[in-house]
């Protein structure tokens, strides 16, 4: 196995499109522009080669590594730190989720399992959870006189002679009576369980659960609004973490007015879009709720997942939670650097290094969904324009979990992007 420095030297000739070990130790300064770092010809000084990704090409580097292995433009190098992740489960406990599948399970009792197992998982050590239920009951009276259904904002109810009847049967509503199903954002800001660290936190969520009974329709919409606003503030407070909410339902929107997906999917964005950020993953039990999509996209999360409501639902459920925090566990803070200029977003990279191997960068991505295969799959930005973490893809991910690789951000070199 060659030693670090010649192995370095070597990592630094295929970034530059050096075609010989002699070139390594004869470019200096004042060489000419080697080729872009995909193979493009080089351009003028500063710039991307024609073709080739923006990384090395067409820039008078000297390709000699520094004491880090890396090319002399890498001015700041630092181990990659991992944010820690907060979850925030927003549930879904509404009286549909008592409906038993073909083998007579409810719904309530394999998700909220599902639930139990997952905070008691060795490997969910360090994750914080907290954990909040809808619907709730509503803490102001509702409307009781009307003239019009409308008059019983913001609940969807029927006006029955003067009177809301908020039953979901027209045969039951020979009183008015009152909603159980409250359609107030400031109802679901408090969460049952705060936030904190696992596994102190499980107990409490046990509890909690063992203590709740599924009723009521199904307020989406004022539930994850307020299951964001708490989530925002808890991010605040936690500027080094990363806040995601994660909601898991078994139906479409109903009980409030305005509902539908679109008005719960521009909750979502919003909690995105402010500052500081919030992520909403959604979970749908059934099959049939890929509309639950456009709630995930808005919340910057690409897609629901959906998980079946029949016998595997709670090992599917599980699973879901898993993957959630798989994709956000391998996400890196981006470090300040040390002489006290201003970050620029084009100019940093990833390396990875494998015991005395070279190491090796990794290139940047526009998203997710342009990641690609293998160790070197890539990662991307947060936010392109105004980045405030690194995420590696999802194989790229994988690879450093299995040990072995050594993770460092890099200051100083033009970013190789795939």
């Amino acid at each position: 196995m060659p030693s670090r420095t010649l192995a370095a030297r070597l990592f630094a000739a295929s970034l530059l499109g050096l075609g010989s070990l002699s070139g390594v130790f004869a470019c200096s300064a004042t060489s000419p522009s080697p080729a872009g770092a995909d193979g493009g010809t080089a351009g003028s000084a500063g710039t991307a080669g024609q073709g080739g990704a923006s990384g090395f090409g067409g820039s008078t580097l000297d390709a000699s590594p520094n004491d880090s292995g890396h090319p002399e433009c890498a001015k700041d190098v630092y181990s990659g730190e991992l944010i820690p992740l907060d979850l925030y489960l927003l549930l879904d406990r509404s009286a549909s989720m008592l409906e038993p599948d073909e083998n007579g399970l409810q719904r309530w009792s394999a998700i909220t399992q599902a639930i139990k197992n997952f905070v008691n998982l060795p490997s969910s050590g360090g994750l914080s959870v907290g954990l909040g239920y809808f619907p709730n009951t509503p803490s102001k009276p509702a409307p009781t006189t009307c003239a019009n259904p409308d008059s019983c904002f913001p609940y969807i109810a029927q006006c029955v002679f003067g009177a809301c009847c908020y039953s979901e049967s027209a045969l039951n509503c020979e009183s008015a009576g009152v909603p159980t199903s409250s359609c107030l954002a400031e109802d679901y800001r408090f969460p049952s369980i705060p936030i904190a660290e696992l596994p102190g936190a499980a107990t409490a969520i046990h509890q909690s659960i063992d203590n709740t009974t599924p009723l009521g329709t199904t307020p989406m919409g004022p539930a994850l609004e307020g299951a964001i606003d708490y989530a925002q503030g808890w991010a605040a407070q936690h500027t080094d973490r990363i806040t995601a909410v994660v909601l898991a339902t078994d139906g479409a929107p109903y009980g409030c007015n305005p509902e539908g997906t679109d008005i719960v999917a521009a909750r979502a964005a919003e909690g995105l879009s402010q500052t500081p950020s919030v992520l909403t993953f959604v979970v749908g039990l059934g099959e049939q709720l890929a509309v639950l999509n456009s709630i995930a996209i808005a919340g910057g999360t690409k897609e629901a997942t959906l998980v079946d409501s029949g016998a595997n639902a709670g090992a599917e459920f599980l699973s879901a939670l898993n993957k959630i925090r798989g994709d956000l566990q391998c996400t890196y803070a981006i470090p300040t650097p040390r002489e006290g200029e201003d970050f620029d977003p084009n100019k940093l990279n990833v390396s990875f290094q494998e015991g005395d191997q070279a190491p090796e960068f990794v290139p940047r991505v526009d998203g997710g969904a342009q990641c690609g295969l293998g160790k070197k799959a890539g990662w991307y930005y947060d936010n392109p324009t105004n980045p405030s973490r690194v995420t590696l893809c999802k194989h790229s991910c994988t690879a450093v979990q299995g040990g072995g690789i050594q993770v460092e951000v890099v200051l100083g070199c033009p970013t190789v992007v795939r």
